[in-house]
Protein backbone atom coordinates (compact mmCIF):
# COMPACT_ATOMS: atom_id res chain seq x y z
CA UNK A 1 0.00 0.00 0.00
CA UNK A 2 0.95 3.63 -0.28
CA UNK A 3 -0.31 6.62 1.67
CA UNK A 4 -3.47 8.26 0.41
CA UNK A 5 -3.80 12.04 0.38
CA UNK A 6 -6.08 11.83 3.44
CA UNK A 7 -3.55 9.66 5.30
CA UNK A 8 -0.70 12.04 4.49
CA UNK A 9 -2.70 14.90 5.93
CA UNK A 10 -3.53 12.83 9.02
CA UNK A 11 0.13 12.00 9.67
CA UNK A 12 1.15 15.62 9.12
CA UNK A 13 -0.89 16.53 12.21
CA UNK A 14 1.47 14.67 14.56
CA UNK A 15 2.99 17.25 16.89
CA UNK A 16 5.99 15.89 18.80
CA UNK A 17 6.23 19.05 20.91
CA UNK A 18 2.78 18.30 22.34
CA UNK A 19 3.95 14.80 23.17
CA UNK A 20 7.11 16.16 24.76
CA UNK A 21 4.98 18.19 27.16
CA UNK A 22 3.60 14.97 28.64
CA UNK A 23 7.12 13.58 29.01
CA UNK A 24 8.22 16.70 30.89
CA UNK A 25 5.26 16.39 33.26
CA UNK A 26 5.69 12.65 33.81
CA UNK A 27 9.46 13.04 34.33
CA UNK A 28 8.61 14.54 37.73
CA UNK A 29 6.15 11.79 38.73
CA UNK A 30 7.07 8.40 40.18
CA UNK A 31 3.90 6.68 39.01
CA UNK A 32 3.79 3.61 41.23
CA UNK A 33 0.27 2.20 41.19
CA UNK A 34 -1.92 3.39 44.04
CA UNK A 35 0.31 6.41 44.64
CA UNK A 36 -0.47 10.12 44.59
CA UNK A 37 1.87 10.58 41.61
CA UNK A 38 -0.07 7.99 39.62
CA UNK A 39 -3.26 9.89 40.40
CA UNK A 40 -1.65 13.16 39.26
CA UNK A 41 -0.72 11.48 35.98
CA UNK A 42 -4.31 10.26 35.49
CA UNK A 43 -5.60 13.77 36.21
CA UNK A 44 -3.21 15.18 33.60
CA UNK A 45 -4.45 12.68 30.99
CA UNK A 46 -8.08 13.47 31.82
CA UNK A 47 -7.42 17.21 31.65
CA UNK A 48 -5.75 16.96 28.23
CA UNK A 49 -8.49 14.72 26.84
CA UNK A 50 -11.08 17.28 27.96
CA UNK A 51 -9.04 20.01 26.32
CA UNK A 52 -9.09 18.01 23.06
CA UNK A 53 -12.83 17.40 23.34
CA UNK A 54 -12.40 13.63 23.73
CA UNK A 55 -15.09 11.83 25.69
CA UNK A 56 -13.54 9.69 28.39
CA UNK A 57 -14.11 7.90 31.67
CA UNK A 58 -11.90 7.53 34.72
CA UNK A 59 -12.57 4.22 36.47
CA UNK A 60 -11.21 3.44 39.93
CA UNK A 61 -10.86 -0.32 40.24
CA UNK A 62 -9.47 -1.94 43.38
CA UNK A 63 -6.36 -3.77 42.20
CA UNK A 64 -4.34 -6.30 44.15
CA UNK A 65 -0.73 -5.19 43.87
CA UNK A 66 2.64 -5.50 45.58
CA UNK A 67 4.86 -2.45 46.07
CA UNK A 68 8.54 -3.00 46.96
CA UNK A 69 9.87 -0.83 49.78
CA UNK A 70 13.44 -1.91 50.40
CA UNK A 71 15.91 -4.77 49.99
CA UNK A 72 19.36 -5.63 51.27
CA UNK A 73 21.78 -8.48 50.65
CA UNK A 74 24.72 -9.14 52.97
CA UNK A 75 27.41 -11.80 52.57
CA UNK A 76 28.10 -13.37 55.99
CA UNK A 77 30.63 -16.06 54.96
CA UNK A 78 33.39 -16.49 53.88
CA UNK A 79 33.71 -12.80 54.84
CA UNK A 80 31.27 -10.10 55.88
CA UNK A 81 30.25 -7.87 52.95
CA UNK A 82 27.19 -5.66 52.66
CA UNK A 83 26.26 -5.25 48.99
CA UNK A 84 25.74 -1.51 48.75
CA UNK A 85 26.98 1.12 46.28
CA UNK A 86 27.12 4.86 45.75
CA UNK A 87 25.39 4.28 42.39
CA UNK A 88 21.85 3.54 43.62
CA UNK A 89 21.02 1.67 40.39
CA UNK A 90 23.56 -0.99 41.45
CA UNK A 91 21.96 -1.70 44.80
CA UNK A 92 19.89 -4.84 45.51
CA UNK A 93 16.20 -4.67 44.60
CA UNK A 94 13.28 -6.86 45.53
CA UNK A 95 10.58 -7.59 42.93
CA UNK A 96 6.86 -7.19 43.41
CA UNK A 97 5.27 -10.19 45.12
CA UNK A 98 8.48 -11.30 46.76
CA UNK A 99 7.72 -12.35 50.33
CA UNK A 100 8.63 -9.76 52.93
CA UNK A 101 11.06 -11.07 55.52
CA UNK A 102 14.61 -12.19 56.24
CA UNK A 103 16.49 -15.24 55.07
CA UNK A 104 19.81 -16.15 56.65
CA UNK A 105 21.66 -19.23 55.52
CA UNK A 106 23.51 -21.02 52.77
CA UNK A 107 23.45 -19.81 49.15
CA UNK A 108 23.86 -22.36 46.34
CA UNK A 109 24.67 -21.40 42.69
CA UNK A 110 22.26 -22.81 40.09
CA UNK A 111 23.07 -23.14 36.40
CA UNK A 112 20.85 -20.78 34.38
CA UNK A 113 20.91 -19.59 30.79
CA UNK A 114 18.91 -16.73 29.30
CA UNK A 115 18.65 -17.06 25.53
CA UNK A 116 19.35 -13.90 23.53
CA UNK A 117 15.88 -13.64 22.03
CA UNK A 118 12.62 -12.03 23.10
CA UNK A 119 11.14 -15.51 23.64
CA UNK A 120 14.17 -16.51 25.70
CA UNK A 121 13.92 -13.30 27.71
CA UNK A 122 10.66 -14.55 29.24
CA UNK A 123 11.65 -18.24 29.50
CA UNK A 124 15.25 -18.76 30.66
CA UNK A 125 16.57 -22.30 31.00
CA UNK A 126 17.24 -23.54 34.55
CA UNK A 127 18.97 -26.73 35.71
CA UNK A 128 17.12 -27.88 38.81
CA UNK A 129 18.88 -29.06 41.96
CA UNK A 130 17.78 -29.91 45.49
CA UNK A 131 17.93 -26.60 47.39
CA UNK A 132 15.55 -27.44 50.23
CA UNK A 133 15.62 -24.76 52.92
CA UNK A 134 18.45 -22.84 51.25
CA UNK A 135 18.83 -19.84 48.94
CA UNK A 136 19.69 -20.21 45.26
CA UNK A 137 21.82 -17.93 43.08
CA UNK A 138 20.71 -17.60 39.45
CA UNK A 139 21.80 -15.59 36.42
CA UNK A 140 19.36 -13.31 34.65
CA UNK A 141 16.55 -10.87 35.22
CA UNK A 142 14.29 -11.89 38.09
CA UNK A 143 11.13 -12.88 36.22
CA UNK A 144 8.37 -15.35 37.22
CA UNK A 145 10.17 -18.32 35.63
CA UNK A 146 13.16 -17.99 37.96
CA UNK A 147 10.97 -17.64 41.06
CA UNK A 148 8.83 -20.64 40.06
CA UNK A 149 11.94 -22.73 39.43
CA UNK A 150 13.50 -21.69 42.77
CA UNK A 151 10.37 -22.68 44.67
CA UNK A 152 10.23 -26.00 42.81
CA UNK A 153 13.73 -26.72 44.16
CA UNK A 154 12.53 -26.10 47.70
CA UNK A 155 14.46 -22.85 48.11
CA UNK A 156 13.45 -20.32 50.75
CA UNK A 157 15.11 -17.42 48.92
CA UNK A 158 16.34 -16.59 45.42
CA UNK A 159 18.98 -14.08 44.37
CA UNK A 160 19.33 -13.26 40.69
CA UNK A 161 22.42 -11.69 39.14
CA UNK A 162 21.64 -8.86 36.72
CA UNK A 163 23.28 -9.29 33.30
CA UNK A 164 24.87 -5.85 33.68
CA UNK A 165 26.01 -3.10 36.00
CA UNK A 166 22.53 -2.07 37.11
CA UNK A 167 19.79 -3.97 38.89
CA UNK A 168 16.30 -3.86 37.36
CA UNK A 169 12.91 -3.62 39.04
CA UNK A 170 10.40 -6.34 38.27
CA UNK A 171 7.62 -8.64 39.37
CA UNK A 172 7.74 -12.39 40.03
CA UNK A 173 4.06 -13.26 40.38
CA UNK A 174 3.01 -15.60 37.56
CA UNK A 175 -0.67 -14.80 38.19
CA UNK A 176 -2.14 -12.68 35.40
CA UNK A 177 -3.99 -9.81 37.07
CA UNK A 178 -5.86 -10.14 40.33
CA UNK A 179 -5.67 -13.64 41.85
CA UNK A 180 -8.74 -15.84 42.15
CA UNK A 181 -9.52 -18.61 44.62
CA UNK A 182 -8.31 -21.08 41.98
CA UNK A 183 -4.84 -19.58 41.54
CA UNK A 184 -4.14 -17.71 44.78
CA UNK A 185 -1.90 -20.60 45.78
CA UNK A 186 0.43 -19.68 42.91
CA UNK A 187 1.44 -16.38 44.50
CA UNK A 188 5.17 -16.59 45.24
CA UNK A 189 6.15 -17.74 48.71
CA UNK A 190 9.83 -16.94 48.49
CA UNK A 191 12.13 -14.08 49.47
CA UNK A 192 13.61 -12.63 46.28
CA UNK A 193 16.26 -10.07 45.41
CA UNK A 194 18.32 -8.96 42.42
CA UNK A 195 21.97 -7.93 42.66
CA UNK A 196 24.33 -6.31 40.17
CA UNK A 197 26.71 -8.25 37.95
CA UNK A 198 29.66 -6.93 39.96
CA UNK A 199 28.19 -8.32 43.18
CA UNK A 200 27.23 -11.56 41.48
CA UNK A 201 30.79 -12.13 40.29
CA UNK A 202 32.02 -11.52 43.84
CA UNK A 203 29.65 -14.12 45.28
CA UNK A 204 30.56 -16.64 42.59
CA UNK A 205 34.24 -16.24 43.53
CA UNK A 206 33.29 -16.90 47.13
CA UNK A 207 31.34 -20.02 46.05
CA UNK A 208 34.45 -21.46 44.39
CA UNK A 209 36.25 -21.17 47.74
CA UNK A 210 33.56 -23.04 49.66
CA UNK A 211 30.31 -22.39 51.53
CA UNK A 212 28.61 -19.01 51.07
CA UNK A 213 26.20 -17.76 53.71
CA UNK A 214 24.03 -14.67 53.13
CA UNK A 215 21.34 -12.58 54.76
CA UNK A 216 18.58 -11.31 52.46
CA UNK A 217 16.06 -8.80 53.83
CA UNK A 218 13.01 -7.56 51.93
CA UNK A 219 10.06 -5.34 52.72
CA UNK A 220 7.02 -4.95 50.48
CA UNK A 221 3.48 -3.59 50.77
CA UNK A 222 0.86 -5.97 49.38
CA UNK A 223 -2.89 -5.53 49.16
CA UNK A 224 -5.80 -3.70 47.53
CA UNK A 225 -5.26 -0.22 46.09
CA UNK A 226 -7.62 2.08 44.20
CA UNK A 227 -5.95 2.92 40.90
CA UNK A 228 -7.31 5.35 38.28
CA UNK A 229 -7.86 3.78 34.85
CA UNK A 230 -8.48 6.24 32.00
CA UNK A 231 -10.41 5.22 28.88
CA UNK A 232 -11.03 7.59 25.96
CA UNK A 233 -13.68 6.92 23.32
CA UNK A 234 -13.77 8.33 19.80
CA UNK A 235 -16.75 7.42 17.63
CA UNK A 236 -17.89 8.43 14.16
CA UNK A 237 -20.58 11.15 14.24
CA UNK A 238 -23.97 9.91 15.49
CA UNK A 239 -22.47 6.66 16.83
CA UNK A 240 -21.72 5.65 20.42
CA UNK A 241 -21.39 1.88 20.21
CA UNK A 242 -20.68 -1.03 17.89
CA UNK A 243 -17.32 -2.25 16.60
CA UNK A 244 -14.21 -0.59 18.00
CA UNK A 245 -10.42 -0.79 18.08
CA UNK A 246 -8.60 -0.82 21.43
CA UNK A 247 -5.30 1.08 21.63
CA UNK A 248 -3.75 0.61 25.05
CA UNK A 249 -0.67 0.85 27.25
CA UNK A 250 0.28 1.21 30.90
CA UNK A 251 0.96 4.56 32.53
CA UNK A 252 2.23 3.34 35.90
CA UNK A 253 6.01 3.16 36.13
CA UNK A 254 9.14 2.15 37.94
CA UNK A 255 10.77 5.43 39.00
CA UNK A 256 9.81 8.13 36.44
CA UNK A 257 9.71 5.57 33.61
CA UNK A 258 10.09 7.80 30.55
CA UNK A 259 11.03 5.01 28.14
CA UNK A 260 8.67 2.61 29.89
CA UNK A 261 6.11 3.94 29.37
CA UNK A 262 5.64 7.73 29.35
CA UNK A 263 6.54 7.73 25.65
CA UNK A 264 3.68 5.31 24.98
CA UNK A 265 1.30 7.46 27.00
CA UNK A 266 2.27 10.46 24.87
CA UNK A 267 1.68 8.51 21.65
CA UNK A 268 -1.77 7.41 22.80
CA UNK A 269 -2.76 10.93 23.82
CA UNK A 270 -1.63 12.33 20.47
CA UNK A 271 -3.52 9.63 18.57
CA UNK A 272 -6.62 10.52 20.59
CA UNK A 273 -6.26 14.21 19.73
CA UNK A 274 -5.83 13.62 16.01
CA UNK A 275 -8.57 10.99 15.64
CA UNK A 276 -11.01 13.15 17.56
CA UNK A 277 -10.58 15.95 15.02
CA UNK A 278 -10.89 13.42 12.17
CA UNK A 279 -13.71 11.27 13.57
CA UNK A 280 -15.97 12.00 10.59
CA UNK A 281 -13.64 9.80 8.52
CA UNK A 282 -14.02 6.77 10.81
CA UNK A 283 -16.35 3.83 10.22
CA UNK A 284 -15.97 2.35 13.70
CA UNK A 285 -14.98 3.49 17.15
CA UNK A 286 -11.59 3.74 18.84
CA UNK A 287 -11.07 3.22 22.56
CA UNK A 288 -7.77 4.28 24.10
CA UNK A 289 -6.94 2.96 27.57
CA UNK A 290 -4.18 3.89 30.02
CA UNK A 291 -3.61 1.00 32.43
CA UNK A 292 -2.48 1.08 36.07
CA UNK A 293 -1.18 -2.00 37.83
CA UNK A 294 1.03 -3.18 34.98
CA UNK A 295 4.30 -3.18 36.86
CA UNK A 296 3.21 -4.11 40.39
CA UNK A 297 0.08 -6.14 39.63
CA UNK A 298 1.06 -8.23 36.61
CA UNK A 299 -1.21 -6.40 34.16
CA UNK A 300 -3.90 -5.93 36.80
CA UNK A 301 -5.43 -2.90 35.06
CA UNK A 302 -5.89 -4.42 31.60
CA UNK A 303 -7.09 -7.67 33.19
CA UNK A 304 -9.70 -5.78 35.24
CA UNK A 305 -10.89 -4.08 32.05
CA UNK A 306 -11.02 -7.39 30.16
CA UNK A 307 -13.09 -8.93 32.95
CA UNK A 308 -15.34 -5.91 33.56
CA UNK A 309 -16.19 -5.40 29.88
CA UNK A 310 -15.71 -8.98 28.63
CA UNK A 311 -18.98 -9.29 26.71
CA UNK A 312 -18.67 -5.84 25.18
CA UNK A 313 -15.14 -6.71 24.03
CA UNK A 314 -16.26 -10.09 22.70
CA UNK A 315 -19.09 -8.50 20.71
CA UNK A 316 -17.33 -5.40 19.42
CA UNK A 317 -13.54 -5.33 19.69
CA UNK A 318 -12.02 -5.74 16.22
CA UNK A 319 -8.37 -5.65 17.31
CA UNK A 320 -6.10 -4.40 20.06
CA UNK A 321 -2.79 -2.54 19.69
CA UNK A 322 -0.42 -2.48 22.64
CA UNK A 323 1.65 0.71 22.98
CA UNK A 324 4.68 0.12 25.19
CA UNK A 325 8.09 1.83 24.91
CA UNK A 326 7.89 3.52 21.50
CA UNK A 327 10.04 6.57 20.71
CA UNK A 328 13.27 5.62 22.50
CA UNK A 329 16.80 6.61 21.52
CA UNK A 330 18.58 4.47 18.92
CA UNK A 331 15.42 2.37 18.41
CA UNK A 332 15.39 2.55 14.62
CA UNK A 333 14.69 -1.10 13.76
CA UNK A 334 11.40 -2.96 13.36
CA UNK A 335 12.86 -6.46 13.43
CA UNK A 336 11.32 -7.72 16.70
CA UNK A 337 7.70 -6.66 16.39
CA UNK A 338 5.07 -8.80 18.11
CA UNK A 339 2.04 -9.48 15.93
CA UNK A 340 -0.47 -12.25 15.35
CA UNK A 341 -0.24 -13.97 11.98
CA UNK A 342 -3.33 -12.30 10.50
CA UNK A 343 -1.95 -8.79 11.13
CA UNK A 344 1.60 -9.13 9.83
CA UNK A 345 1.15 -8.05 6.22
CA UNK A 346 -1.11 -5.21 7.32
CA UNK A 347 1.43 -4.01 9.87
CA UNK A 348 4.35 -4.46 7.47
CA UNK A 349 2.55 -2.14 5.04
CA UNK A 350 1.95 0.43 7.77
CA UNK A 351 5.60 0.42 8.87
CA UNK A 352 6.81 0.59 5.26
CA UNK A 353 4.43 3.44 4.40
CA UNK A 354 5.56 5.48 7.42
CA UNK A 355 9.29 4.74 7.59
CA UNK A 356 10.22 3.12 4.29
CA UNK A 357 11.71 0.24 6.31
CA UNK A 358 11.11 -3.46 6.31
CA UNK A 359 10.00 -5.37 9.39
CA UNK A 360 10.16 -8.80 10.98
CA UNK A 361 7.47 -10.23 13.23
CA UNK A 362 7.37 -12.56 16.22
CA UNK A 363 4.45 -14.49 17.64
CA UNK A 364 3.28 -12.59 20.76
CA UNK A 365 4.75 -13.97 23.97
CA UNK A 366 2.81 -14.21 27.23
CA UNK A 367 3.47 -10.64 28.38
CA UNK A 368 2.74 -6.97 27.82
CA UNK A 369 -0.94 -6.43 28.70
CA UNK A 370 -2.05 -8.99 26.11
CA UNK A 371 -5.03 -9.65 28.37
CA UNK A 372 -7.46 -10.41 25.54
CA UNK A 373 -6.46 -13.87 24.21
CA UNK A 374 -9.37 -15.51 26.00
CA UNK A 375 -11.73 -13.04 24.32
CA UNK A 376 -10.40 -13.95 20.88
CA UNK A 377 -9.22 -10.45 19.96
CA UNK A 378 -6.66 -10.04 17.20
CA UNK A 379 -3.54 -8.36 18.62
CA UNK A 380 -0.50 -6.54 17.32
CA UNK A 381 2.48 -4.63 18.61
CA UNK A 382 3.72 -4.74 22.18
CA UNK A 383 7.04 -3.09 21.68
CA UNK A 384 7.33 -1.31 18.34
CA UNK A 385 10.76 0.04 17.39
CA UNK A 386 13.89 -1.47 18.87
CA UNK A 387 17.62 -0.93 18.80
CA UNK A 388 19.21 -2.78 15.84
CA UNK A 389 20.88 -5.97 17.03
CA UNK A 390 24.21 -4.86 15.57
CA UNK A 391 24.17 -1.68 17.65
CA UNK A 392 23.03 -3.55 20.74
CA UNK A 393 25.96 -5.94 20.33
CA UNK A 394 28.38 -3.06 19.83
CA UNK A 395 27.18 -1.47 23.06
CA UNK A 396 27.39 -4.77 24.90
CA UNK A 397 23.70 -4.61 25.82
CA UNK A 398 21.58 -7.57 26.85
CA UNK A 399 17.87 -8.11 26.09
CA UNK A 400 15.43 -6.12 28.21
CA UNK A 401 11.64 -5.88 28.06
CA UNK A 402 11.22 -2.28 26.92
CA UNK A 403 12.82 1.15 26.40
CA UNK A 404 13.54 0.19 22.80
CA UNK A 405 16.38 -2.02 23.99
CA UNK A 406 18.08 0.63 26.14
CA UNK A 407 19.27 -0.93 29.38
CA UNK A 408 17.99 1.95 31.49
CA UNK A 409 14.78 -0.11 31.46
CA UNK A 410 13.26 -0.52 34.97
CA UNK A 411 16.06 1.48 36.61
CA UNK A 412 16.50 4.91 38.19
CA UNK A 413 18.04 6.08 34.89
CA UNK A 414 14.95 5.65 32.74
CA UNK A 415 14.52 9.40 32.39
CA UNK A 416 14.27 12.04 29.65
CA UNK A 417 17.59 10.94 28.15
CA UNK A 418 15.95 7.72 26.94
CA UNK A 419 13.40 9.49 24.70
CA UNK A 420 14.12 10.59 21.12
CA UNK A 421 11.94 13.06 19.21
CA UNK A 422 12.65 11.61 15.77
CA UNK A 423 11.86 8.02 16.79
CA UNK A 424 8.83 9.23 18.75
CA UNK A 425 7.44 10.97 15.66
CA UNK A 426 7.89 7.85 13.51
CA UNK A 427 6.36 5.51 16.08
CA UNK A 428 3.43 7.85 16.70
CA UNK A 429 2.67 7.80 12.99
CA UNK A 430 2.81 4.01 12.93
CA UNK A 431 0.28 3.71 15.75
CA UNK A 432 -1.89 6.47 14.27
CA UNK A 433 -1.94 5.01 10.76
CA UNK A 434 -2.55 1.44 11.95
CA UNK A 435 -5.43 2.52 14.19
CA UNK A 436 -6.91 4.79 11.53
CA UNK A 437 -6.83 2.13 8.80
CA UNK A 438 -8.51 -0.48 10.99
CA UNK A 439 -11.14 2.07 12.02
CA UNK A 440 -11.83 3.38 8.53
CA UNK A 441 -11.55 0.53 6.02
CA UNK A 442 -14.85 -1.18 5.08
CA UNK A 443 -13.47 -4.69 5.71
CA UNK A 444 -11.21 -5.57 8.62
CA UNK A 445 -7.74 -5.46 7.03
CA UNK A 446 -6.53 -8.78 8.41
CA UNK A 447 -5.77 -12.04 6.61
CA UNK A 448 -7.07 -14.96 8.65
CA UNK A 449 -5.86 -17.37 5.98
CA UNK A 450 -2.45 -16.75 7.53
CA UNK A 451 -3.83 -17.61 10.96
CA UNK A 452 -5.07 -20.98 9.71
CA UNK A 453 -1.82 -21.63 7.84
CA UNK A 454 0.17 -20.91 10.99
CA UNK A 455 -2.10 -23.31 12.88
CA UNK A 456 -1.42 -26.05 10.34
CA UNK A 457 2.33 -25.49 10.61
CA UNK A 458 2.17 -25.70 14.41
CA UNK A 459 0.11 -28.90 14.50
CA UNK A 460 2.24 -30.43 11.71
CA UNK A 461 5.35 -29.83 13.83
CA UNK A 462 3.61 -31.42 16.82
CA UNK A 463 2.73 -34.48 14.74
CA UNK A 464 6.36 -34.83 13.71
CA UNK A 465 7.43 -34.78 17.37
CA UNK A 466 4.64 -37.13 18.48
CA UNK A 467 5.36 -39.73 15.80
CA UNK A 468 3.52 -43.00 16.42
CA UNK A 469 2.57 -42.00 19.97
CA UNK A 470 -0.40 -39.84 18.98
CA UNK A 471 -2.30 -39.16 15.78
CA UNK A 472 -3.17 -35.50 15.13
CA UNK A 473 -4.71 -36.23 11.73
CA UNK A 474 -8.24 -35.21 12.84
CA UNK A 475 -7.02 -31.73 13.81
CA UNK A 476 -4.95 -31.33 10.65
CA UNK A 477 -7.88 -32.44 8.50
CA UNK A 478 -10.21 -29.99 10.22
CA UNK A 479 -7.70 -27.15 9.78
CA UNK A 480 -7.09 -27.91 6.09
CA UNK A 481 -10.82 -28.04 5.42
CA UNK A 482 -11.21 -24.76 7.30
CA UNK A 483 -8.46 -23.18 5.19
CA UNK A 484 -10.34 -24.05 1.98
CA UNK A 485 -13.48 -22.39 3.33
CA UNK A 486 -11.62 -19.29 4.52
CA UNK A 487 -9.87 -19.00 1.14
CA UNK A 488 -13.27 -19.10 -0.53
CA UNK A 489 -14.46 -16.39 1.85
CA UNK A 490 -11.58 -14.12 0.87
CA UNK A 491 -12.22 -14.86 -2.81
CA UNK A 492 -15.68 -13.40 -2.30
CA UNK A 493 -14.06 -10.08 -1.39
CA UNK A 494 -13.09 -9.66 -5.05
CA UNK A 495 -16.53 -10.43 -6.43
CA UNK A 496 -19.55 -8.19 -6.59
CA UNK A 497 -20.36 -4.75 -5.22
CA UNK A 498 -19.17 -4.07 -1.65
CA UNK A 499 -22.36 -2.70 -0.15
CA UNK A 500 -22.49 -1.78 3.51
CA UNK A 501 -24.62 -4.83 4.25
CA UNK A 502 -22.18 -7.10 2.43
CA UNK A 503 -19.23 -5.57 4.32
CA UNK A 504 -20.97 -6.15 7.64
CA UNK A 505 -21.62 -9.79 6.73
CA UNK A 506 -17.95 -10.31 5.91
CA UNK A 507 -16.78 -8.59 9.08
CA UNK A 508 -19.06 -10.70 11.25
CA UNK A 509 -17.56 -13.93 9.96
CA UNK A 510 -13.99 -12.57 10.19
CA UNK A 511 -14.63 -11.74 13.82
CA UNK A 512 -16.06 -15.22 14.34
CA UNK A 513 -12.82 -16.72 12.97
CA UNK A 514 -10.78 -14.70 15.44
CA UNK A 515 -13.03 -15.58 18.38
CA UNK A 516 -12.50 -19.28 17.67
CA UNK A 517 -8.86 -19.54 16.58
CA UNK A 518 -7.16 -17.16 19.00
CA UNK A 519 -8.31 -18.89 22.23
CA UNK A 520 -7.40 -22.26 20.71
CA UNK A 521 -3.97 -21.09 19.63
CA UNK A 522 -2.98 -18.91 22.56
CA UNK A 523 -4.65 -20.05 25.80
CA UNK A 524 -4.94 -22.96 28.16
CA UNK A 525 -7.60 -21.12 30.17
CA UNK A 526 -9.91 -20.83 27.13
CA UNK A 527 -12.57 -18.21 26.52
CA UNK A 528 -12.78 -15.49 29.18
CA UNK A 529 -9.82 -16.94 31.08
CA UNK A 530 -6.28 -15.71 31.81
CA UNK A 531 -3.25 -17.98 31.71
CA UNK A 532 -0.26 -17.36 33.99
CA UNK A 533 2.56 -15.06 32.85
CA UNK A 534 4.68 -18.05 31.89
CA UNK A 535 5.53 -19.56 28.55
CA UNK A 536 2.46 -20.91 26.74
CA UNK A 537 3.14 -23.19 23.78
CA UNK A 538 1.01 -22.62 20.65
CA UNK A 539 -2.14 -24.73 20.72
CA UNK A 540 -1.37 -25.51 24.37
CA UNK A 541 -4.01 -28.24 24.67
CA UNK A 542 -2.14 -30.21 22.00
CA UNK A 543 1.37 -29.22 23.09
CA UNK A 544 1.29 -32.10 25.59
CA UNK A 545 2.36 -34.32 22.68
CA UNK A 546 5.85 -32.80 23.02
CA UNK A 547 6.37 -34.76 26.24
CA UNK A 548 5.02 -38.14 25.11
CA UNK A 549 8.43 -39.58 24.20
CA UNK A 550 9.54 -39.09 27.80
CA UNK A 551 6.60 -41.22 28.96
CA UNK A 552 7.20 -44.10 26.56
CA UNK A 553 8.80 -46.24 29.26
CA UNK A 554 5.83 -45.71 31.60
CA UNK A 555 2.89 -47.26 29.77
CA UNK A 556 0.28 -46.24 32.35
CA UNK A 557 1.24 -42.55 32.35
CA UNK A 558 1.57 -42.59 28.58
CA UNK A 559 -1.99 -43.87 28.23
CA UNK A 560 -3.26 -41.28 30.67
CA UNK A 561 -1.63 -38.57 28.54
CA UNK A 562 -3.05 -40.04 25.32
CA UNK A 563 -6.53 -40.09 26.84
CA UNK A 564 -6.20 -36.43 27.80
CA UNK A 565 -4.99 -35.53 24.30
CA UNK A 566 -7.85 -37.44 22.71
CA UNK A 567 -10.41 -35.42 24.67
CA UNK A 568 -8.67 -32.14 23.89
CA UNK A 569 -8.45 -33.01 20.21
CA UNK A 570 -12.16 -33.84 20.13
CA UNK A 571 -12.95 -30.42 21.59
CA UNK A 572 -10.70 -28.62 19.13
CA UNK A 573 -11.97 -30.50 16.08
CA UNK A 574 -15.56 -29.78 17.08
CA UNK A 575 -14.82 -26.06 17.30
CA UNK A 576 -12.93 -26.04 13.99
CA UNK A 577 -15.70 -27.91 12.18
CA UNK A 578 -18.37 -25.66 13.62
CA UNK A 579 -16.37 -22.62 12.48
CA UNK A 580 -15.95 -24.11 9.00
CA UNK A 581 -19.71 -24.61 8.69
CA UNK A 582 -20.29 -20.99 9.77
CA UNK A 583 -17.80 -19.75 7.17
CA UNK A 584 -19.39 -21.88 4.45
CA UNK A 585 -22.86 -20.59 5.35
CA UNK A 586 -21.56 -17.03 5.22
CA UNK A 587 -20.04 -17.60 1.79
CA UNK A 588 -23.41 -18.86 0.54
CA UNK A 589 -25.20 -15.81 1.93
CA UNK A 590 -22.61 -13.48 0.41
CA UNK A 591 -23.04 -15.09 -2.98
CA UNK A 592 -26.79 -14.60 -2.66
CA UNK A 593 -26.36 -10.85 -2.08
CA UNK A 594 -24.22 -10.15 -5.16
Amino acid sequence: MTLTRREKKLLSEVDVEREWELLEVFSKLVRVSGSEDERKAAEYLSRKLSEYGVRHSVFEPDLYISRPKRASVTVLEPEYRELRHDDVAMNPKTPSFSRSGTYEGELIPVETRQRDTMEGFFAPEVKRIDASGKAVLMDGLLLPKLAVEAQAMGARAVISISPGRWTHEGIISPIWGTPTLKDIGNLPNIIAATISKVDGELIRRYAVQGTVRVRVETELEEGWFKCPLVVAEIWPPNREDGDFILLHGHYDSWHVGIGDNAVGNAVMLEVARILQSNRSKLRRGVKIAWWPGHSTGRYAGSTWFADRFANEIWDGCVAHLNCDSPGCKDATSYDEVMAMAETRQFLANVIKDVTGKGSHFLRPVRAGDYSFHGLGVTGMLMLSSSMPRRLRDEKGYYPVGGCGGNIEWHTEYDDMRVADKGVLAADTKIYLLATYRIASEPIYPFDYRETVKESIEIVDSYQEKAGHLFDLTPTLTALRNLLKSVEELYASLRVGRMSRRRAEQLNRVLKRIARTLIPLSYTRAGEFGHDPALEVKPYPALAEVLGLSELERDETRLRFAQTQLTREQNRIVQKLNELRRDVEDSVKRLKATR
